[in-house]
């Protein structure tokens, strides 16, 4: 059989460039992500018959039940850019460290916030 010779056109990267090239995309779509699960949870919640501010109260299985998806929505993004960023670090390719440290911190503020949330939501209270 001939052998034909490769013009390169259509290449995809293997290997660590196309681990790298992932990664920044996962980064790219956290806060796509954000704001799909806030509309989506918000959506689904007033779904239920429980708008959002309003004086009804909402039973505590309301929020795990849209909570739940919502948060896994909101981490895929973070653990892919995790994954993929670590893996080119691995292989020698020093940048691929900075998709690991912005999902880290996107993460540790995102959880930062919450805490500082709850703390206030407490002190409101008593």
């Amino acid at each position: 059989m001939p052998h034909h010779v490769f013009s390169g056109k259509g290449i995809r990267p293997k290997g660590a460039p196309r681990d790298l090239r992932n990664a920044w995309i996962a980064v790219a779509l956290i806060p796509v992500a954000f704001v799909v699960a806030t509309v989506l949870g918000e959506f689904a919640v007033a779904a239920l018959g429980y708008p959002s501010g309003g004086d009804k109260t909402t039973p505590a299985g309301i929020p795990a039940a849209v909570g739940i998806p919502a948060t896994l929505l909101l981490v895929a993004p973070r653990v892919i850019a995790g994954i993929y960023g670590l893996r080119p670090r691995r292989e020698g390719e020093p940048p691929g460290i900075w998709p690991a440290v912005i999902r880290f911190a996107v993460t540790a503020g995102f959880l930062l916030q919450t805490i500082a949330s709850l703390i206030q939501s407490f002190i409101q209270q008593g």
